[in-house]
């Protein structure tokens, strides 16, 4: 810090530089949701009106008079699976290979050397009774979850995508143009 007291100049740029700053910060908030809405808008269009259209009509493929292509495109998205029933389902169908299981033990920090015993060890382990927690975690990876009903939409069967988690992404693309998604932070106004 500076000992020295701020002169009126000082002091006028520091003001001016908050108000800059508030200013921005409108400019960001506005521009967060002009953005959030035609994201939201553009979803619809490439998700559901698009490809609902070309469907109505039998058409998954279309040539415009300017030679670009439209083209529906369906993919599938999954969320991490550790439902029992639905990992159950999966054992039944032989798909039980894609279930990872994890087992997390906690101790105190002076137990590391204990830790190192229990990868062989766990449960006959004389230390077992200070475990802070032992837990065994079974899941699918997302994208192998969503990878496996692909296959299976693929072959003609149709799983209960509730069941497994997965959702069917349909979309609309017109020409060859393929936008990365940009993942960007914006502000909203508290209320």
């Amino acid at each position: 810090m500076n000992d020295t007291l701020p002169n009126d100049r000082n002091l006028a740029q520091v003001a001016d530089l908050a108000d800059l700053l508030t200013r921005q910060e409108d400019e960001v908030a506005q521009a967060t949701q002009v953005l959030a809405d035609r994201l939201a808008a553009y979803k619809i269009t490439a998700e559901k009106l698009l490809p609902e259209a070309m469907l109505a009509t039998g058409l998954i493929e279309f040539t415009l008079s300017n030679g670009k292509q439209v083209r529906v495109d369906s993919r599938f998205t999954g969320s991490k699976l550790s439902d029992p029933q639905a990992l159950a389902w999966l054992e039944d169908r032989g798909a039980g290979d894609l279930i990872k299981s994890t087992v997390k033990v906690e101790l105190p920090a002076a137990m590391v050397h204990v830790a190192r015993e229990l990868i062989a060890l766990l449960r006959d382990h004389p230390a077992a009774n200070q475990f802070t927690s032992l837990t065994l975690d079974t899941a699918v990876h997302q994208s192998t979850i969503a990878a496996f009903v692909r296959e299976l939409y693929e072959a003609g069967d149709l799983p209960d995508l509730d069941l497994l988690g997965v959702h069917q992404v349909v979309t609309a693309r017109v020409g060859e143009r393929r936008f990365r998604n940009l993942a960007l932070t914006g502000f909203v106004k508290k209320e």
